[in-house]
C-alpha cells in the first residue's frame, strides 16, 4: 500500500492510494509474473514472462488499465537481453519493444493534443514517452573494471524520431563515482523526441 497525501490540504486522500499485490511463479524454464493493482482511480492487471533464449534471456510483460472513465489500455513489452564480452571486456545487451496503450497515435503532434490520461502519467512520471510503439536498442560495456560505458537508442516508430543517450561511470573510491552523459534527439519537426 502506498497511501498520499493531497496536494492542497496535506491530508490523507485515499483517493490517491495504490494498493498491489504481487505474486511470482518460478517454472522450469518460464518464470511467471502476475500484477493486480488499484492505482489511484485505475485498476490495473499486469501479466509477465521470462525465459532463457539461447544464451539471453527474454522478458514479455501485457499491462490492461482501465481507467476511472471505463476505458481500457493496454501496454506490452519484449525484451532481449544477452550477457558477454566485446574486445575482452564483460558486456550486456539488450533490445526491446514497447507498446504504450495511453501514448498518442499520430506521427506529429503538440503536448496540447495528448490526453489527459497520458498527461497525468507524464507528471507523475509514469511515463517518459508520448507515443505509442518504441524500439529500444542499449547496452552496458566494462571498459575497465572501474569505468562503463552505456549507449541506447530509442526510436519512436511511428514518427522516426531517435533519442541517443550516452552515459559513462567512473568509480573513484568506494562511495564516489564521477559520471557524464550526451543526449542527442534526432527527428522531424513536430516528432516526438526532435518537436516536443
Amino acid at each position: 500500500t502506498v497511501p498520499r497525501r493531497d496536494d492542497g490540504s496535506g491530508l490523507p486522500d485515499t483517493g490517491k492510494d495504490t494498493y498491489a499485490v504481487l505474486a511470482n511463479i518460478a517454472g522450469a524454464p518460464v518464470q511467471w509474473t502476475v500484477l493486480l493493482a488499484r492505482d489511484r482511480s485505475d485498476d490495473v492487471l499486469g501479466l509477465g514472462a521470462s525465459g532463457p533464449l539461447g544464451g539471453a534471456v527474454w522478458n514479455v510483460e501485457v499491462i490492461p488499465v482501465r481507467t476511472a472513465g471505463g476505458s481500457t489500455q493496454t501496454s506490452a513489452l519484449l525484451n532481449i537481453t544477452h550477457a558477454g564480452t566485446f574486445l575482452d571486456r564483460n558486456v550486456t545487451a539488450f533490445v526491446e519493444l514497447y507498446h504504450d496503450g495511453f501514448g498518442k497515435a499520430g506521427r506529429d503532434y503538440t503536448l496540447s493534443e495528448l490526453s489527459a490520461d497520458l498527461l497525468a502519467r507524464l507528471a507523475r512520471g509514469r511515463s517518459f514517452v508520448t507515443g505509442r510503439d518504441y524500439l529500444a536498442l542499449g547496452s552496458t560495456w566494462e571498459v575497465t573494471p572501474l569505468l562503463q560505458l552505456m549507449p541506447t537508442a530509442i526510436a519512436n516508430l511511428r514518427d522516426g524520431s531517435l533519442l541517443l543517450d550516452i552515459q559513462a561511470s567512473r568509480s573513484l573510491d568506494n562511495n564516489t563515482a564521477l559520471k557524464a552523459g550526451l543526449r542527442v534527439a534526432l527527428g522531424s519537426r513536430g516528432s516526438e523526441f526532435k518537436g516536443l
